[in-house]
């Protein structure tokens, strides 16, 4: 193989730059809990315990001041760091001579790299919506006002903080079924603008995103969800040579002609309380 002599495009230059562009694409990981720094000095499984809330406020007996003792029943949640994505590209040598000396060029190829990888991050955590105890609404009908209403009366019939929430909407049902609503756009039900911004950055009082990175339901239709911060968790594991546990790149030398440049990515999502959030099926069409 041809000795190689421009290798301009190093994990030491890169790194840091596309974790900083990583992390800013991340949409749903950054609201939920976060147990990567479990992880920083190896390990693949953590163990989140659930304390349960199993206490029962009884009569305190005025002869004795006796109090009746709860039996706990704590369990542990297992994350296990299980995934592993990678993104590459490769470029022949002479490819590699004519365009990776230009900085601009690298940085969108890195950028490419770190969005793609930050997208699978959040499509698999979004995924544990599936695993949420209550759902409402369906696969093949609009999303009514009233559907959304009684999920945020599941969660407060679950003393679930509705200021610790998030509201994450699928594009075509926020545009779709969200935005024929006319309460939630028609500035005379409420004597002020009620979307000032063009669009939603609350609803009920709780903040909203729109992401197509939620689950797709086996009937059609599109997910959403109302999810508290504690519903699910997720973390990165610490590959050598990656900074600050995140993404790692690294070129590499192949039998062609050609460098490959690699990006890749160790991580671990769950629920960890079923009980904290609602699944939302709408149609969206």
């Amino acid at each position: 193989m041809a000795t190689q002599t421009f290798t301009a495009f190093t994990p030491e230059i890169w790194s840091p730059r596309i974790n900083f562009f990583f992390e800013q694409k991340l949409v749903a990981a950054p609201f939920f809990a976060d147990f990567t720094g479990d992880v920083a000095g190896g390990g693949d499984i953590i163990h989140i315990p659930n304390v349960a809330d199993s206490f029962t406020a009884s009569d305190i007996k005025t002869t004795n001041g006796s109090v009746t003792a709860t039996n706990l029943s704590d369990t542990n949640t297992n994350l296990t760091v299980n995934k592993w994505k990678g993104a590459s590209y490769d470029l022949t040598d002479f490819q590699w001579a004519q365009v990776m000396k230009s900085t601009n060029i690298k940085s969108s190829y890195a950028r490419a790299i770190a969005y793609r990888l930050a997208r699978q991050y959040d499509v698999d955590l979004l995924a544990e919506i599936d695993n949420q105890d209550n759902s409402v609404g369906a696969s093949g009908t609009s999303l009514l006002a009233t559907t959304l209403e009684k999920a945020f009366g599941i969660l407060a019939s679950n003393s679930i903080p509705k200021d610790e929430t998030i509201l994450f909407l699928h594009p075509k049902v926020y545009w779709n079924d969200i935005m024929t609503i006319q309460k939630f756009y028609d500035a005379s039900q409420f004597g002020k603008p009620s979307l000032p911004k063009g669009v939603h950055d609350m609803l009920y009082g709780v903040p909203v995103v729109l992401t197509p990175n939620t689950p797709a339901p086996a009937g059609g239709g599109f997910s959403s969800a109302i999810l508290h911060r504690r519903a699910l968790v997720h973390a990165r594991a610490a590959l050598q040579g990656a900074p600050s546990s995140g993404i790692r790149i690294q070129e590499k030398d192949s039998e062609s002609l050609k460098k490959v440049v690699i990006g890749d990515l160790a991580y671990g999502v769950g629920t960890l309380n079923s009980g904290a959030g609602v699944k939302i099926l709408a149609a969206g069409n």
